[in-house]
């Protein structure tokens, strides 16, 4: 199954390991895209704020499109890793309350 994952300015900083970033996205949208019936297309952009020294800040949008569903999340954090994953787990929760919804209905 090819993912459709779509990463865009990947940050090129100091202590960012980009195969950790990228794992951990397709981990998320492979738990996505086991939970939601559908197609899913997944957007993710990156963008550098507040460069001080070594350190800067990141700030990950995640937007998720499968089966009538959008969802969005964004998160902010001098890690990316700890921005992706922040992001991610917005993006799930708001997937789990689509799917409990669904069910009610």
């Amino acid at each position: 199954m090819e993912r459709k994952l779509n990463i865009s300015n990947m940050p090129q900083g100091h202590g960012i390991d980009e195969a950790t970033i990228r794992n951990l996205l397709e981990r998320a949208y492979d738990k996505l895209n086991d939970r939601m019936h559908g197609e899913l297309l997944m957007d993710v952009h990156f963008k550098e704020f507040h460069k001080t020294g070594a350190k800067e800040e990141v700030e990950t949008k995640v937007k998720a499109v499968v089966a009538g569903f959008q969802f969005h999340a964004d998160a902010r954090d001098w890690s990316a890793e700890k921005s992706v994953k922040t992001a991610l787990a917005a993006i799930e929760k708001e997937a789990q309350r689509a799917i409990a919804k669904k069910k009610e209905r």
